[in-house]
């Protein structure tokens, strides 16, 4: 769910491993981890850990183009 300020790690990851389910790619949740920690600058734990870290523009244009 985003936050009312905007979108979460969370909600970054959640959409990504939806897409990536919606597409076939196998191991939906790695990919989508592995692009939210890279697009928000944290680790993979961090990503599982803090869902609720706001994400800035910069950072959802940043998994968009990776996903």
């Amino acid at each position: 769910m985003a936050s009312k300020d905007g979108l979460t790690l969370g909600d970054l990851y959640r959409g990504l491993r939806e897409q990536f389910a919606a597409a076939g790619v196998p191991d939906p949740e790695v990919s989508a981890r592995r692009i939210a920690a890279e697009a928000s600058g944290t680790s993979a734990a961090e990503t599982a850990l803090a869902p609720q870290t706001p994400m800035t523009v910069r950072m959802v244009a940043h998994a968009d183009a990776m996903a």
